[in-house]
């Protein structure tokens, strides 16, 4: 073999491992690209989970708070219903007590049989 021939060779085999160690690192290259895109990738479905979540736990707690305040609305309904109930049915008691007291009034001027068996008669009405 010529000393030209051996260098051929030689220039042939630097040639090949540059390129093959060429290839490796650009192989290394897309595995970083891949596994950068990867997690960029995986960080973009990440940031979209969050914000759906927080979407959804917005709407819940807007219907808790709807949910709320309409709560206290029928709470304030019912309570004035009842007392309006309660003061239509003592309406009733204080007109009684009422006349009563004008029975009293006018037993000053009548015998105290006849305001004893009035109030007798008012007492069971």
């Amino acid at each position: 073999m010529s000393d030209k021939e051996t260098s051929e060779e030689i220039l042939e085999e630097i040639i090949e491992e540059s390129q093959v160690e060429s290839d490796e690192e650009n192989v290394e290259v897309e595995d970083e690209r891949t596994l950068e895109q990867k997690l960029q990738d995986d960080l973009t479905l990440a940031e979209f989970e969050v914000q759906k979540y927080k979407d959804e736990y917005l709407r819940v707690h807007a219907d808790f708070e709807n949910s709320k305040k309409r709560l206290e609305r029928e709470k304030a309904t019912a309570v004035a219903y009842s007392n309006e109930s309660f003061a239509h049915d003592m309406l009733g008691v204080l007109d009684s007590f009422v006349s009563a007291l004008n029975s009293i009034a006018q037993a000053d001027t009548e015998s105290a049989e006849d305001t004893i068996s009035k109030f007798k008669e008012g007492l069971e009405l």
